[in-house]
């Protein structure tokens, strides 16, 4: 008989906002400061899912973002909320140096979510804005590996673990270390309905964090993890 996980597609509001209000109240009354990274935060205001819920608490995290233009959009929308901390760089395994490839944005900052290592994801990057290779531009950044970042910010619990990397998610998600840290939650784009071919790593990492205790609910777009024994 074959085994596996059972995954069931799922409203965003139904099950991921509800299990950050039930870890923050956990966290409350465990006296306990609601901590956070988001790796990809975008400016911190659009299609971010989770700028609601860190601007209305006091909580504590990081919004990292690589380009240097959003950057200074995030810092900007961030600037009334001291605890949470903006961070100018890129989340790699290895690289301390990256290349982004994304739509030129003197072009149309509508798209400035959509930034990847991979060159060959223009074809997808295509389809979704209706840009020509002629309208996309590269960019240098420094980067750090998620574990080391997590050191330097003596981060040894987190309550979330928020990731939109346009491609790299699971890449990011192989480096964390569960010996070292847990996030009560985790959310990433795992991207297999738009075409980018992602389904055995999806089913890589799902059986991974299923092992260690995590639950699964499934986004259109997201996937969202959460450990049992803790919500």
């Amino acid at each position: 008989m074959a085994a596996g996980v059972v995954l069931e597609r799922t409203a965003k509001s139904v099950s991921f906002d509800a299990l950050l209000e039930r870890r923050y109240r956990r966290a409350r009354r465990d006296g306990l400061p609601f901590q956070f990274v988001q790796v990809g935060a975008n400016d911190g205001v659009t299609h971010d899912p989770i700028r609601a819920f860190v601007t209305s608490r006091p909580v504590q995290g990081l919004v990292i973002e690589p380009q240097p233009d959003v950057f200074a959009r995030l810092a900007e929308n961030y600037r009334g909320y001291p605890a949470i901390r903006p961070l100018n760089l890129a989340v790699h395994a290895t690289l301390s140096e990256v290349t982004l490839h994304r739509p030129d944005p003197s072009l149309n900052a509508d798209h400035s979510g959509i930034a990847s290592f991979d060159p060959d994801r223009f074809a997808l990057t295509a389809r979704r804005t209706g840009l020509g290779s002629e309208q996309m531009v590269s960019v240098t950044v420094p980067a750090k590996p998620l574990m080391g970042l997590l050191a330097e910010e003596s981060l040894e619990r987190l309550d979330l673990l928020q990731i939109d990397a346009e491609g790299y998610d699971f890449e990011i998600l192989e480096t964390l270390d569960l010996s070292r840290c847990q996030p009560e939650i985790i959310r990433f784009e795992h991207g297999i309905y738009s075409g980018s071919g992602q389904r055995d790593a999806l089913r890589t990492a799902l059986l991974r964090f299923f092992d260690a205790g995590y639950a699964v609910a499934m986004e259109r777009v997201d996937a969202v993890l959460w450990r049992q024994e803790s919500l």
